[in-house]
């Protein structure tokens, strides 16, 4: 389904493993242009980027939670095959 996101649009994509490098990669062979990635390290600017995109990809293979995404204002949740 159509959400609107084309590849010009801001994506911050937190998770450099085996499968947030997938979508990264694939996102670039689908000409995405800005794609920011994140990772642990870089924590605090992926908290950051949150306030300028409105396209997150979460790819965290973490054992436990450890970060909860701020409520989508103004938005209807998405879901799952919607």
């Amino acid at each position: 389904k159509d959400r609107g996101v084309t590849p010009d649009t801001p994506v911050s994509l937190f998770g450099l493993g085996q499968i947030g490098s997938s979508i990264a990669e694939a996102l670039i062979q689908a000409n995405f242009s800005r794609v920011r990635t994140f990772r642990r390290a870089t924590f605090t600017e992926f908290e950051q980027s949150l306030k300028q995109t409105s396209t997150v990809i979460f790819a965290s293979g973490a054992p436990r939670p450890f970060f909860n995404l701020p409520a989508r204002v103004g938005l209807a949740p998405r879901l799952p095959n919607a």
